[in-house]
Order: structure tokens, then C-alpha cells, then sequence
């Protein structure tokens, strides 16, 4: 069976306005809608961005960023994940 490392992604869309004009909106959508899921949240490299991750001691290790016209993120798992369970993990889902 096919094992995962490393799971890169990316979703790019327009410029998004309301994104821009309502900042704290996205802040709390990342720190409230599952309490306490990231390990760190805050402001990422890029103007106007935000990031996110969330570790699993020994076992994964999960970033995202929330940009002006993307989401990204990559998701890696130290020993490797079959690739039919790769979106059980809660981590690929988030």
C-alpha cells in the first residue's frame, strides 16, 4: 500500500474584500470554530495574512495560511499514512 509523508495544497480564489475589510471575523473562525484545534495561531509572513498550526507530538504536524486571494497548507505525518486514511485524519480534514 501507498504511504503519505507530506500533503501539500492550495486554493486560490480572487482578491476577497470582505476577507480584507473583516480581518478579526477570519481570526475567530480559526481560533473558536473547534476550541483549542491549532497549537499556534497569529499573523503569518505575508501582509494581511494569518497562520496556523497544529503539531501531534512524534505523530504529525499540520500548517495552514489564509492569504488575500489563498488557502494553503501542508500536512506531514513522521511515520507516513496509508493513503486510503489519509483524509480520516482529523489533521486533513481541518
Amino acid at each position: 500500500m501507498a504511504r503519505i509523508i507530506r500533503l501539500l495544497w492550495r486554493l486560490d480564489f480572487d482578491v476577497s474584500y470582505p476577507y480584507l475589510d473583516k480581518r478579526g471575523s477570519a481570526l475567530k473562525v480559526l481560533t473558536d470554530t473547534i476550541q483549542g484545534f491549532w497549537t499556534n495561531v497569529g499573523p503569518g509572513q505575508l501582509p494581511l495574512s494569518f497562520a496556523a498550526e497544529k503539531t501531534e507530538d512524534q505523530k504529525s504536524s499540520t500548517t495552514f495560511s489564509w492569504e488575500m486571494t489563498c488557502l494553503n497548507g501542508a500536512t506531514e505525518w513522521a511515520a507516513g499514512i496509508d493513503i486510503d486514511r489519509v483524509f480520516d485524519s482529523p489533521l486533513a480534514g481541518c
